[in-house]
């Protein structure tokens, strides 16, 4: 392969944004494939229409006639377009154009504001057998590509493609998109292919050999010069095109990119950045392919797309021989338009006018995004993220653990294994879940992150990026809730179960978990109450009321409930960390909800009653527990679900001490975790195990936010630890005092919090 084939190899591949190893790649599968022969053999249309001279047929004869409010107009950046107002389209009568065995249709379109029915093109029949195709968007609670092909007056193929779909395109977000449908009556098993903007986005079966010939090409509607809103097109279309076979996707991309021929030699074509390039840094050297006849080239570069569509001097960089020109100082997080105009004083068509391109600086480079990891290996978010435990991969051992403190990820059932956690995210479906403990030795807990190469945190040499950001939630918020509505407490409560035993190897006493709502009481009282309704989120979820010592997670108390099932049931605690006895009315629809409770205090005793009718009283259970004076009386209500599950009940009737002149008001999640203060730290090191640590300067208190939070770790400080910045290998998120050679550490807390999108930005 010569040096001409190569670069003009290198070219096309650009053009479709193929990376070099997939040039290799098929370089190897075709044996000296040539692609400038096949940039030759780009399809020309049959018919085709860039709407410049009106209505007219750039390839063939078939020139549109506008009808209604159809008519033509210069758009930013498409140029001059078809613009349909929902009383128009445009027709060729006499259009004959013969589709057999293979056919493709290719245009631009953008949706207006209030567009009924998108029908974009029709095929039309003069005779009983109707309109031959149809291509349109319909419009529904969901929106889809209609794409029908009649065969002998009957409706031959009928693909619907919706874009609501994970990974489809939205195509009514007012934005131009590209639309391709292609058929090849010999594919049998993808002869109907729809491509959204380049990327195939359908495909569909075969139906042998169709008749696709008709005479009259309507645009715009399904119907030849109609004028019915119901069935008219509201937007702009762009680059319709008619061709007899069916487009390759290499094919169907060039045509996104160079228009209806798919190829204009006399174009500059883009090598770097490619169109639409979101970039990790504001210092880059454009580069494009030069058209054929250029001698040299004006460039024009602005972030006002207009300026550059319209050559304002303001956007003009000058005039230069060079297909290259370098930018620096670019604003960070900016969207910049360029274009170059092909310029041969001595061509009587000079100067060609370049397509319009972009990039953006986005000010970021991702690090972790928590996104990829799934249940099976290598991809389990602890391989990744390094803890305490040991794990192996087809039974046998192959990582010990770090020694430290640190749990990364979080059971999943559904999943049936460990990913990140679904219940807090900042952005996307995951973050990463970190567990502290450093009440044992060593006394501080970390995750290390080996990244499988060293990673440049600098571009060309300069720390264009000049933080390390990542988003840290110390607790997360429950979904709990009250609502006070005439003399009705509406309780929304958490937690799956009320009086739990956690795990001993978490070092946690016996507590309680519910939403309590409560006021303070003195002395001898009773608090009574009518359940209206509960929740049905398990069958023994609770509602009831609560007479508790204080909101401690084991404190002593009693509660008597209702549950869905229909029981009431009494609980009680007599010693704070001890153990709970309960009793119901045994099995389920023992009684009717709407249900009354009542506690009363005299002196030690405990007393819970319930009643049918709030008149005719019956006892569950009588305790004598010691509490102090002073006590914590109210509503409390869980789900026997989760923390973040909650179950609705509704209370009314609420008397305290005989008076409803009272209102309960405090809520409380009781037993909820709360995170031990301890210090939070970053740490990077670079392929000669130097190690930088950077320690939150919220320290100790980073770890008890109660939303996410921002921390912005400056690199100018990891590089000043000595860290080359160009080569790191590991970044460590830990807990504790930071680990250090011969220091001795401190005993510190416990608790749980998460971390997410973790990157380098440019700027606050």
């Amino acid at each position: 392969m010569n040096q001409s084939t190569l670069r003009w190899n290198l070219l096309v591949f650009a053009i479709l944004g193929m990376s070099v190893s997939q040039l290799v790649e098929m370089a190897d599968a075709s044996q000296g494939f040539d692609m400038q022969e096949e940039v030759h053999l780009q399809p020309l249309p049959l018919a085709g229409y860039d709407f410049t001279d009106s209505g007219s047929d750039a390839y063939g004869v078939f020139d549109l006639t506008f009808y209604g409010d159809a008519e033509t107009i210069y758009d930013l950046q498409r140029g001059h377009v078809l613009q349909l107002g929902g009383t128009g389209s445009a027709l060729a009568e006499d259009a004959v154009l013969e589709f057999r065995g293979e056919l493709s249709i290719c245009l631009w379109v953008k949706e207006g504001a209030d567009c009924p029915r998108m029908n974009i093109l029709a095929g039309q029949g003069w005779d009983e057998t109707g309109r031959k195709y149809t291509f349109s968007v319909q419009r529904g609670d969901e929106r889809y590509f209609e794409w029908l092909v009649h065969k002998w007056g009957q409706t031959a193929l009928s693909a619907k493609h919706f874009n609501q779909i994970p990974g489809a395109v939205n195509v009514s977000d007012g934005q131009w998109h590209h639309i391709a449908v292609t058929y090849d009556a010999n594919d049998l098993d993808g002869a109907r292919k729809i491509y959204i903007d380049g990327q195939l986005d359908g495909i569909f079966d075969s139906l042998g050999a169709i008749d696709t010939s008709f005479s009259g090409l309507s645009v715009g509607d399904a119907f030849p010069g109609a004028s019915d809103s119901f069935s008219s097109f509201v937007g702009w279309i762009d680059d319709v095109g008619f061709y007899d076979t069916a487009l390759t996707p290499a094919e169907i991309q060039r045509i996104v990119i160079n228009g209806l021929s798919g190829y204009n030699p006399e174009l500059p074509v883009y090598v770097f950045p490619l169109d639409g390039a979101e970039l990790a840094q504001n210092s880059l050297m454009p580069q494009w392919q030069a058209g054929l006849s250029s001698v040299s080239h004006n460039v024009y570069l602005s972030k006002d797309r207009e300026a550059v569509a319209m050559r304002d001097p303001g956007a003009f960089l000058g005039n230069q021989t060079s297909s290259q020109i370098e930018l620096t100082g670019l604003e960070w997080a900016t969207t910049y338009h360029w274009r170059i105009d092909e310029v041969n004083e001595a061509h009587e068509d000079s100067p060609w006018l370049g397509p319009i391109w972009s990039f953006a600086t986005l000010g970021t480079r991702p690090i972790d995004d928590i996104e990829s990891y799934r249940i099976t290996s290598p991809n389990r978010i602890f391989e990744s993220w390094l803890d305490r435990w040991p794990y192996t991969v087809d039974g046998q051992q192959v990582y010990a653990g770090n020694g430290t403190g640190m749990t990364v990820g979080e059971y999943n059932e559904q999943a049936g294994g460990y990913l990140g956690s679904v219940d807090a995210a900042y952005e996307g479906w995951f973050s990463l879940p970190l567990e502290y403990d450093n009440t044992q030795p060593p006394y501080y807990s970390e995750t290390q992150r080996n990244f499988e190469g060293p990673m440049n945190w600098t571009t060309n040499g300069q720390t264009d990026m000049a933080y390390l950001c990542m988003h840290h939630l110390g607790t997360v918020l429950p979904p709990s809730n009250l609502e006070l509505s005439g003399d009705l407490y509406h309780v929304a409560g958490i937690w799956a179960d009320s009086f739990e035993t956690l795990d001993e190897l978490a070092k946690l006493n016996k507590t309680d978990h519910c939403t309590f709502v409560s006021m303070p009481m003195q002395g001898d009282g009773a608090i009574t109450v009518k359940v209206e309704s509960v929740e049905d989120t398990a069958e023994w979820a609770r509602a009831g009321i609560m007479i508790r010592e204080s909101l401690a997670e084991n404190a002593r108390h009693m509660a008597v409930v209702v549950t869905p099932s229909n029981r009431a049931e009494y609980l009680y605690r007599q010693y704070p960390n001890g153990g709970t006895s309960s009793r119901s009315t045994g099995d389920p629809n023992s009684i009717d909800v709407p249900h009354w409770l009542r506690l009363t205090r005299q002196g030690s005793t405990l007393t819970a009653t319930h009643s049918a009718d709030g008149e005719n009283w019956e006892s569950l259970g009588v305790a004598t527990i010691m509490m102090s004076s002073e006590v914590q009386v109210g509503l409390m209500v869980n789900s026997f679900v989760d923390y973040k599950t909650p179950c609705h009940a509704v209370f009314s009737n609420v008397q305290v001490n005989g008076s409803s002149d009272v209102t309960l008001e405090t809520l409380t999640n009781i037993g909820r975790a709360i995170n031990d203060p301890d210090h939070l730290y970053v740490a990077v090191q670079d392929v000669h195990e130097q190690r930088a640590v950077i320690v939150h300067p919220d320290d100790p208190n980073a770890l008890l936010v109660d939303g996410w939070a921002k921390w912005l770790l400056p690199l100018s400080e990891v590089e000043a630890q000595g860290v080359d910045l160009s080569q790191i290998t590991q970044l460590a998120i830990g807990v504790g005092d930071t680990p250090k050679a011969g220091e001795f550490r401190q005993q510190g807390g416990r608790g749980k919090f998460y971390v997410d999108q973790i990157r380098l930005i440019a700027e606050e």
